[in-house]
């Protein structure tokens, strides 16, 4: 939560949870390439659990690495607009540094090229822009890994260090016969909405896992915990996690 929402200005971030001293280094690589490709930061979130862990890591030679080079603008320095999109949610090519592109970077609204517009159509459409482009993609981005939930009965939801005892946890219950499975969260956000609730719509329980008093799991309410309830049923309760779905 403080990674997501500690900063001033509307906006929405790419964050993301390795759980294994290899996804370290794999979602290192991948971070550098989604900042290419978005044009925004991102954050790896890592813990001490995986910082005092010793596990084998495997690094691939640097040519068989994927590199994302965000897309460099082929306008002369005069017609480019350094924050002028393609599209709706598009990303603006970028302009080398000292290459001679004026160039205004600010916090404050601002016009396509940089220049400060306090205007509210201004505002709106540039946030309506930068929120845009992270949130139509996140299908894209906040990839998950399922693990034995094709006939699972109960789903845990989880992500960094918190997936490992999970997985141990579902092994032991499949011992007793309790069909279990993990959804792993790659990137907690932006909140992978549709995996959430095509998981939880096939299972019974979805339990959030997670080393605190309980934040993420408001969110995991918030997308499969809600129902619409049909005219005149108004005393029904919501769909919750811990009753059948």
């Amino acid at each position: 939560m403080q990674v997501c929402w500690a900063v001033a200005g509307d906006h929405e971030m790419i964050v993301l949870a390795p759980s294994t001293v290899q996804e370290m280094f794999d979602f290192s690589v991948r971070e550098f390439n989604l900042a290419e490709e978005y044009r925004t930061p991102v954050v790896v979130i890592s813990e001490i659990s995986l910082a005092l862990m010793r596990e084998r890591l495997e690094i691939p030679e640097a040519a068989a690495i994927p590199v994302v080079n965000g897309k460099r603008t082929t306008k002369s320095p005069s017609d480019y607009l350094p924050l002028k999109a393609e599209s709706e949610f598009g990303v603006p090519d970028f302009a080398e540094l000292g290459t001679g592109y004026r160039v205004i970077h600010s916090i404050n609204p601002h016009d396509e090229r940089g220049d400060i517009e306090c205007e509210p159509h201004a505002f709106e459409r540039l946030y309506k822009r930068i929120n845009g482009k992270v949130r139509e993609n996140r299908k894209k981005i906040s990839t998950t890994q399922r693990f034995m939930l094709d006939d699972a009965e109960i789903a845990l939801v989880a992500f960094g260090s918190e997936v490992r005892p999970c997985l141990d946890a579902v092994h032991a219950a499949r011992e007793k016969g309790i069909k279990a499975g993990v959804l792993k969260l790659d990137a907690p956000w932006p909140i992978p909405e549709e995996a959430i609730a095509e998981t939880a719509a096939n299972v019974g329980a979805l339990i959030t896992v997670e080393m605190n008093m309980g934040r993420y799991a408001g969110e995991v309410e918030r997308i499969v915990c809600v129902r619409k309830v049909p005219h005149g049923a108004g005393d029904q309760e919501p769909w919750n996690a811990a009753h059948s779905g």
